[in-house]
C-alpha cells in the first residue's frame, strides 16, 4: 500500500513510500528523470532547481540529519522506495559503494570466463 508523507524541507510536496513525489495542493505526480552520468533520479521542483528524489523520500520517511548521506540498500540508484533508503555517514556510504564495486567486478570476471569457455566449446 502506498503511503504519502509531507517532505519537511518542502511542505508543498509529498513523498510516496513507493518513491514517487506529488504536489500536495493539486495531487499532481511530478515527473522525474534519471541522470545520464550516474543513474540517480532527479525531479525539477522550481526555477531550474533539480533535486535527487532519494534525498527527498528519505527526508520524508526517515528524516535526513545534517551531514548524512542516503544509501540505496540494494545498490540500485533508481530504486527510491522508502524501504530501500537509509541515512548513513559519508564513510559508510563510500565503504558500501566500494564493496558493491568489488562484487560487480567479481561477477563480470566470472561472466567473461564462462563466455570464453562456451565459445571454446562451440569452436
Amino acid at each position: 500500500m502506498e503511503v504519502w508523507k509531507t517532505i519537511p524541507r518542502w511542505p508543498s510536496l509529498e513523498a510516496s513510500s513507493l518513491g514517487r513525489l506529488r504536489r500536495k495542493r493539486t495531487g499532481y505526480i511530478l515527473k522525474t528523470k534519471p541522470r545520464r552520468c550516474d543513474g540517480y533520479v532527479q525531479v525539477h521542483v522550481q526555477d531550474n532547481t533539480w533535486f535527487y528524489v532519494h534525498r527527498l523520500i528519505a527526508d520524508a520517511f526517515h528524516g535526513l540529519p545534517a551531514g548524512m548521506e542516503v544509501d540505496h540498500r540494494n545498490g540500485i540508484r533508481s530504486d527510491n522506495r522508502a524501504s530501500n533508503l537509509e541515512s548513513v555517514t559519508l564513510q559508510e556510504n563510500r565503504r558500501r559503494a566500494q564493496k558493491r564495486r568489488k562484487v560487480l567486478r567479481r561477477v563480470s570476471t566470472a561472466d567473461k570466463s564462462s563466455v570464453k569457455k562456451s565459445m571454446d566449446i562451440v569452436s
